[in-house]
């Protein structure tokens, strides 16, 4: 990446440094922020990678029905998950940092990995026992299997998901990335493996993301026990009643946001025929995937603002924020302008997933809402504000529910995306109001005006050569002439400054 939150962040420090002290203190603080996001932005690359192989092989191998299943039974696991999770990812972010800085962090992780545990096991057995009746609502009897299979997969998913939360809270977002290589790797191996050597359906496949992310989260688990962190325990008694307050806003919002991600899948499958859903979740997927490209950590932010004071909490939000939007048009502009050679170059023009591009078309504007959603809420939770942004995200949720049931009886798969494009964008404007006036800022107007005029700008050039790119050469040329136009118009309006971000990153590994 040219630019990474933590390396800029240091300029503004730089200002106003005065005595060797400060500037010394500085250093530290900034040493810890720039390392842990360049992991954390592995570990987005990771998943990036290894969800693009996941998007393109599995849906060739199982077809569009046998990918249709897949879809909605890992969509059954990921909301089973928020009974198993009861918001302990999130809450881990903000408390192992409280209790690291009192020397109690073991406290903290004792107590929320009891209640993982407990939490897990008895999700994992409600889904076993609900096979049955999940089948007959979706009317599909071979979803029973799957869904039984996805119980053993729902307890696992939701170990990893929290060790992973607490390794950067322990600002150990190294332990984090290799733990993310591990599971996205043995994600995508493993599944073809077993389908050409034991299974060729949907289970298959399930099995394997089953067993990689079991591989993954049991060497995870072991590091975190034996972390010195843990060992250096002081006297001191835990916040209970904050951490249970933080816990239940946590769980609210972890299942809002579920929601949000696979009420529209899971509802397309009760409404439209199997193959609607491969066709969905494909275009889904693409759109979702450019968020991984993010050169900001979500989790790693969420964590440093709980680590750090509201002075460097209000600069880490504005300097993410003018890139944050540079990055997400320029990956709206890329998906208008590339992703229909793509699909039909990757999956065959009769494969019938090219008829995804005008869902992906509406959904890329997920990127604005992922990206903005993710600053917003890692200020917010990191700073202990999370009662407004979850029954904010809540709400979203439940409009977004009611939208889909509007609109895809009459208009299938493209009344979805337009159902969770409209909701969710709307959502987000109101969530980055309400960050802002709790960081006491405002947006300039640059911070937007150019990254959408550079978009507009390219799409308008681009847009009339369009017919001449259905070819591999043509369509990656195409799509490297996107970005060297969108990049050069932000550098000819100083909406990114070259320049500056060069220096800023050459004395930060200086350092």
């Amino acid at each position: 990446m040219l630019f990474s939150p933590g390396a800029i962040i240091i300029t503004f420090a730089n200002a106003n440094a005065e005595p060797m002290k400060a500037e010394k203190k500085k250093a530290k603080w900034y040493g810890y922020l720039f390392r842990e996001n360049i992991f954390g932005v592995g570990v987005q690359a990771t998943i990036f990678a290894a969800g693009v192989v996941f998007t393109i092989v599995l849906p060739k191998l199982l077809g569009k029905d046998g990918f249709g299943y897949l879809s909605i039974a890992m969509g059954i696991v990921t909301l089973s998950s928020m009974v198993a999770d009861l918001g302990l990812q999130f809450t881990a972010l903000k408390f192992i940092p409280e209790g690291a800085k009192k020397g109690i962090a073991w406290k903290y992780f004792r107590a929320m990995l009891a209640w993982k545990l407990v939490l897990s096991f008895a999700a994992a057995v409600l889904l076993f026992l609900g096979a049955d009746f999940v089948a007959s609502v979706y009317g599909l009897p071979a979803l029973a299997g799957g869904t039984r299979l996805g119980a053993l997969y729902l307890f696992v998913y939701s170990l990893y998901t929290f060790v992973d939360c607490v390794f950067v809270g322990m600002k150990k977002a190294k332990n984090s990335f290799l733990m993310n290589v591990c599971y996205n790797a043995g994600r995508v191996v493993l599944p073809i493996g077993i389908f050409f050597a034991f299974r060729q359906d949907y289970i298959g496949a399930l099995a394997g993301v089953t067993a990689a992310c079991g591989l993954a989260v049991m060497p995870g688990l072991f590091a975190a026990l034996r972390d010195p962190l843990f060992r250096k325990e002081k006297d001191g008694k835990m916040d209970m009643p904050a951490l249970k307050e933080y816990s239940f806003y946590a769980f609210v919002n972890y299942v809002a946001l579920t929601t949000q991600q696979w009420a529209d899948t899971l509802l397309i499958g009760i409404f439209r025929p199997v193959s609607d859903v491969a066709v969905y979740r494909v275009a889904w997927l693409w759109a979702t995937a450019t968020f991984f490209l993010s050169p900001f950590s979500s989790r790693v932010f969420a964590s440093a603002h709980a680590y750090e004071d509201d002075e460097r909490s209000r600069k880490i939000f504005d300097v993410s924020l003018k890139y944050g939007f540079v990055f997400v048009f320029l990956m709206i502009t890329g998906i208008m302008l590339v992703s229909e050679q793509f699909l039909v170059l990757i999956y065959g023009a009769d494969s019938g997933f090219g008829a995804a591009y005008p869902v992906l078309a509406i959904l890329s504007l997920l990127a604005l809402e992922t990206s903005l959603t993710n600053l917003n809420a890692s200020l917010l939770w990191g700073k202990g504000n999370i009662k407004a942004p979850t029954l904010l995200t809540a709400g979203a949720a439940v409009c977004q529910i009611l939208a889909l049931l509007a609109l895809i009886p009459p208009y299938g798969i493209i009344g979805a995306a337009v159902a969770v494009a409209v909701v969710r964008v709307a959502g987000v404007f109101v969530q980055t109001l309400l960050a802002l006036k709790h960081a006491n800022m405002k947006i300039p107007y640059g911070y937007v005006c150019g990254p959408v005029f550079c978009g507009l700008v390219t799409i308008a050039v681009l847009i009339p050569l369009k017919a001449y790119t259905f070819s591999w050469s043509m369509a990656v040329a195409y799509g490297v002439g996107c970005v060297a136009i969108y990049c050069l118009l932000a550098i000819a309006i100083r909406a990114v400054d070259v320049r500056g971000l060069i220096g800023i990153v050459r004395g930060a590994i200086s350092r």
